[in-house]
């Protein structure tokens, strides 16, 4: 018999207290009475109105639910919605409220903050403090069923009911971090689960705990800190040499009249041992603590714009004008980041500050009674009222709307995974080539590049390209996976050459984990300009490729129009097979403009 399990009455007691924890397991018995058997419900398919689909041999079916308590000993498994920081609240419902003017493919127009939040955490942090917030984003609840409507004269009663549910409640997640070791808001997806649920599912254990290692491995741990499962790509060692390459961007081209290559670096990966070999190295290596350090120093001023403290401590100065501050203190020291944009003159009471260029900076004074102060400087054309907004979306003071640029569309992506040789996989990389090509195929901007049009998912011919592009860009096994160095990673443009296509490509990169503005702009660039889509790098513990397909930026600018900080994003197919696309922070290492014809 098949049942359609849509819907439990169940009435019980949580614990009083705070943060409290609590399993809820499907049951099912023959009798009413018992005896009880689990049903584990990630083994039952789902409804598109989101029930569980149940079969089982006899002639009826009795369902509860069984409520176990795990929250001594074990970490949060979820957060109500009303308990989460209001910061960090803020700053998810400020992304969905900037995201309904979009005109997105998978647009927030109706969804909202769902409400249960997932903690996930990083060593880094600590154990039990979580590192980041996933918000849900789902569609609101249908009403509850109505009354009994009260029947006129001659007619039977009629039941109101609420409108069915016919539509996915999954709208996605918004990712925050609650340290300023990252951005406050990182990655955020649309039409699918949270990353928590999906890797809880696919760990079979509803009880894991999350941890965060940068953009490409997500980690589920068990109670007693094992490893069950993970999304994304393994970790790779690379040693601390390699941190003598980390503050240089190499750019390098080809098409059919030649080309121009960096050399490439004298490392190649490696695989850890142990998940708890890579923990320790992520907290002690000095390749992840300068990472780290660096990651802090990028995000300062779009944390304190996120925060108040930038416009709060902004000194506003002439060009060409001398402006007298703090006079009715002492300054016995009064120094710029940038100290060409203006002159300093420290006066026996206060500073005189003059602009010399157009810019913003920081600046740190210090006073005769011993106090600091540190803040922000910014040189403009002409002090004075501010200038006017530009429009209602643009004010004088905070972020400008978004501004959004597609190549194509999700419905054009290819959806391609792995392949399995033999002692590893293909890699992340080949296979974002072969979905790069895939797209040219299917949209006719090149043709024959797969075989015909692209099917969606593998097939022979992808595998043909998928393997063709692992021998030319030297993919090698990290263990049981595909590992492509970024200094390797263009010569997947042969697999054009090899199909009888004209090809150029440009490319920039940096080594892992160390961000670079020029691949960023080789990138955004093959979007925005030439209406391609891309292959970019992201990811700390290992070099991840996915397909950017879709770019979006927004500026904070100040009261005189100046631009503080600019937020990136970067829409993906994240090459993980049948999974929604997801928008990524503008933090790339590697980034490449592409044309086959």
């Amino acid at each position: 018999m098949r049942t359609l399990i849509s819907g439990f009455l169940v009435l019980f007691i949580l614990s009083p207290a705070s943060g409290a924890s609590n399993l809820l397991r499907l049951e099912r018995s023959e009798a009413p009475g018992g005896p009880w058997q689990e049903v584990p419900a990630n083994t039952l398919p789902i409804t598109e109105e989101g029930a569980l689909l149940d079969s089982y041999d006899s002639a009826t079916g009795f369902y509860r639910m069984s409520i176990e308590d795990v929250s001594g000993g074990f970490p949060e498994l979820n957060i109500p919605l009303g308990e989460v920081p209001a910061a960090a609240r803020s700053y998810a419902q400020g992304l969905l409220d900037s995201m309904r003017a979009l005109g997105d493919d998978n647009s927030w127009e109706e969804a909202e903050l769902g409400p249960i939040v997932f903690p996930i955490y990083d060593p880094v942090v600590g154990p039990d403090e979580p590192a980041y917030l996933e918000f849900k984003v789902q569609f609101p609840m249908p009403e509850p069923p109505g009354p009994l409507a009260s029947p006129t004269s001659g007619e039977s009663p009629t039941l109101l009911l609420a409108p069915p549910i016919h539509r996915d409640m999954n709208q996605g997640f918004i990712l925050v971090s609650l340290t300023r070791d990252d951005p406050p808001i990182l990655n955020h997806a649309t039409l699918t689960l949270t990353q928590t649920e999906r890797l809880r599912r696919l760990a079979n254990a509803s009880g894991a705990k999350i941890f965060r290692y940068g953009d490409s491995l997500l980690a589920a741990e068990n109670e007693k800190g094992e490893l069950i499962g993970y999304i994304g790509v393994p970790p790779t060692y690379f040693p601390d040499e390699i941190l003598d390459y980390c503050d240089q961007e190499f750019d390098g081209y080809e098409d059919p009249q030649g080309g121009k290559h960096p050399n490439p670096l004298p490392f190649e990966g490696q695989a850890y041992k142990t998940y708890e070999e890579f923990k320790y190295d992520w907290l002690h290596s000095k390749r992840f603590q300068l990472a780290r350090e660096r990651r802090r120093q990028d995000n300062k001023i779009l944390w304190d714009i996120y925060t108040g403290v930038l416009e709060k401590n902004t000194i506003y100065v002439g060009l060409g004008q001398g402006s007298h501050l703090f006079q009715e203190e002492e300054v016995t020291r009064f120094t710029l980041g940038d100290p060409t944009l203006a002159s300093v003159e420290i006066l026996k009471i206060g500073v005189l500050v003059s602009g010399k260029a157009l810019g913003t900076t920081t600046y740190l004074a210090s006073f005769g009674d011993g106090g600091t102060s540190e803040g922000y400087l910014a040189v403009v054309e002409k002090l004075g009222s501010p200038a006017q907004p530009l429009s209602p979306d643009q004010p004088a003071v905070g972020w400008t709307s978004w501004h959004d640029y597609y190549a194509g569309n999700w419905d054009q992506q290819r959806r391609y995974t792995q392949e399995w040789g033999g002692s590893c996989y293909s890699g992340c990389g080949p296979t974002a080539w072969a979905m790069l090509y895939g797209w040219f195929d299917y949209t006719g901007a090149a043709t024959n590049l797969i075989a015909g049009t692209a099917p969606l998912y593998n097939n022979n011919a992808v595998r043909d390209c998928i393997w063709y592009v692992k021998d030319r860009v030297g993919t090698y096994c990290v263990g049981d996976q595909g590992a492509t160095n970024p200094w390797n990673m263009y010569k997947g443009y042969r697999w054009a050459g090899y199909r009888g296509h004209g090809y150029s490509v440009s490319y920039t990169w940096s080594i892992p984990c160390f961000y670079s503005s020029g691949a960023r702009n080789k990138a955004k660039d093959s979007i925005r300009t030439d209406g391609r889509p891309t292959i970019i790098g992201i990811g700390c513990t290992s070099a991840h490729y996915p397909v950017a397909y879709g770019y979006k930026y927004r500026e904070w600018k100040g009261l005189f129009g100046e631009v503080w900080s600019t937020e990136h994003k970067f829409k993906c197919n994240m090459g993980w097979g049948g999974s929604s696309p997801q928008w990524v922070d503008g933090s790339v290492w590697y980034g490449q403009r592409n044309n086959f014809w």
